[in-house]
Formats: structure tokens, sequence, C-alpha cells
């Protein structure tokens, strides 16, 4: 299962993971009172994998008073603890929600409670997460539920999506409103050049961008965005896509 345990505040800068469980173990044993120690150890362990043992911390945690009720039902998969603390508004309980009815099939169900994940809290997370499952449902719905999302990974996913139901106007303006932002991001040019009729000056210019890159930054990534700028692209224009072969034609229709 997907484990939605917030990690937030864990922190391994003093060591080895495994030296911060011992750590935590022998605190614990100096303080056997403190929910906090149990929690921090729980948490852990998700890190390790290791959902069981995460699973006994919480509970010793809400022995103690800590209040993990909702993080002990996401690790312990327990819908019915969640179905019980709904009425309350709660993003992570409707998202770990929709993960064990998508895991089961349920995806109209799943799709619901990611519609009120997304509303209360709107992060690109959520907006990815709901996506995912409403694309094995509907890719037009997948596509609508990204419009405003925040984030450009966001917008990329609707890039992906319009492009394979075949709507390539609006993947050419969803690139666009992307470059509006970063004009000289090179893999936004390479992604408007792939969804153009005639995207030479695009692929032109994220070529001169990768170019000096390469030159002061030769990383992995850098490189193979300039191979890629450059597949494609002859003196001749041949970058130049669906446009080639009706050029063909009028010429020879002017014979």
């Amino acid at each position: 299962m997907t484990l939605f345990f917030p990690l937030v505040g864990l922190s391994l800068a003093h060591g080895p993971l495994d030296a911060t469980l011992s750590r935590v173990d022998a605190e614990i044993v100096e303080n056997p009172d403190s929910a906090q120690l149990y929690i921090k150890r729980a948490q852990l362990h998700l890190v390790e994998g290791e959902e069981a043992e995460a699973a006994d911390d919480l509970r010793a945690a809400q022995a103690l008073g800590g209040d993990v009720a909702l993080d002990l039902a996401i690790v312990t998969a327990d819908q019915a603890t969640l179905d019980a603390l709904l009425p309350a508004p709660h993003a992570k309980a409707h998202a770990a929600r929709a993960a064990m009815r998508a895991e089961r099939g349920d995806l109209e169900l799943a799709l619901a409670d990611l519609d009120a994940a997304v509303v209360l809290d709107p992060t690109p997370e959520r907006f990815l997460s709901r996506m995912r499952v409403a694309e094995q449902l509907d890719a037009q719905n997948a596509i609508e539920g990204l419009a405003g999302a925040p984030g450009a990974v966001c917008a990329l996913e609707r890039v992906r999506l319009l492009r394979e139901t075949g709507q390539t106007v609006l993947a050419r303006q969803a690139v666009d409103a992307l470059l509006e932002q970063s004009p000289d991001h090179p893999e936004w040019l390479l992604l408007r050049a792939e969804v153009s009729v005639y995207g030479r000056p695009y692929r032109k210019r994220a070529q001169e961008i990768l170019k000096v890159r390469v030159q002061t930054r030769p990383s992995d990534k850098n490189l193979a965005l300039l191979e890629r700028s450059q597949r494609g692209c002859s003196s001749f224009g041949s970058c130049a896509g669906t446009l080639w072969p009706g050029m063909l034609f009028m010429w020879w229709r002017r014979r």
C-alpha cells in the first residue's frame, strides 16, 4: 500500500538510519512514557519499510495519549477507522482512503475522496494523485482536473494527456503558458517544438541554450537534452514535421 504517514520534522542529519534508530531506542528506555519518542521511532521504521514495527510503536504512542489515530489507521489500512474519522474534513485521511479504494478497484469512490483531498489541500501532489485515478476512468476528466493546478509538473502532465488524446492545439497553448513564465527553459522549448507544426525555431533556441550549458555544466541531463534537441533537425528544415509534405504538395500544384 502507499504510505501517507507524515515524515515532517524527521531528521537524519546526525548519522545513518541505524544509528538514529539505536539512539531513539535508548531514549525510549530512559523515557518509556514519552509518546513523542514512540512516534519518532515509528517514523524511522516507516523509512525502513517496517510497517508492522511502525504500527506497534504507534499503538504504544496512542496508549500514552498520543494523537495518532489517523496515522495508525493509514499504516494498518484500517478503512473502518478512516470512515469514522472522515465526517471531519481531513485531506490526508481522504487521500489514504482513496488509495485503499483504488487498490481494490473502486475507482469512482477513490476519485470522490481525491476530489475532497484536493479541495482541502490543493498541492501538486494531491492533483497528481487525482489525475492518476481519473485517467483510468476518463482521460478528459483527468485533463480538466489539472486545469489551474499549481506547479509545472501538473502543467506538463496536462500537456501529456492533451497530446495523447489528440488535442494538439490545447497542448500548444499549455506549453506556451509555461514558456511565458520561463521563456528560455530548454525542456519546454523542446516540448513546444514537438507539439508544433513547424518547431524548428523552438528547437534551435533550445540548442543554443543547451550548448552554453554543456560547456559550463556538462551534466548527463544537459547532454541528453542537447542530443534530443539535435534529433530530427537538418539544415534543410526537417524539424518542420507535417508542414514539409504540405509544402511539397503546394509546389507540385504550382507546376
